[in-house]
């Protein structure tokens, strides 16, 4: 996916207390809050999960932790997988990105959505508490 977005999550976030305990954070890697400056692009080709997120624990913005994992949301066939029943259901699941249960926030400390208990969440529903970004980009990656 050339000039993906990624939404990335932490899987630590005890340092900062804009999250109240047990959230996590959430960010966009293609964000910038700078108008002068372009967001991050990468050409998708990442090399698989490992690489995606090596790519995300390598572009975490200022602010947040630098201790824990990030991990970026994708799935892949067998390497990364939500579920495969249904969406309540954590049955299938392999090293998924959200916790079952859980808030999940912004750098600056706004709550996006949180995790059923599967650890999933319909974005179809088009009912996020809050934007990823105050502001960012979106590309047409024509698939």
């Amino acid at each position: 996916m050339k000039n993906s977005i990624l939404n990335l999550v932490d899987s630590y976030s005890s340092n900062l207390t804009a999250v109240p305990s047990g959230g996590l954070y959430v960010f966009v890697t293609s964000y910038t809050d700078d108008s002068s400056a372009s967001p991050l692009i990468h050409n998708g080709n990442f090399a698989g999960i490992s690489g995606a997120d090596a790519y995300c624990n390598s572009h975490i913005p200022s602010g947040l932790p630098s201790i824990g994992y990030y991990k970026a949301m994708l799935v892949y066939e067998i390497n990364r997988v939500a579920t495969t029943v249904g969406p309540n259901s954590l049955s299938g699941q392999k090293d998924w990105v959200f916790e079952k249960n859980t808030s999940y926030y912004r750098p600056d400390g706004k709550m996006v959505f949180a995790t059923n208990d599967a650890g999933l969440f319909d974005f179809s529903a088009g009912s996020l508490s809050d934007a990823f970004a105050d502001s960012f980009y979106v590309w047409d990656f024509g698939i």
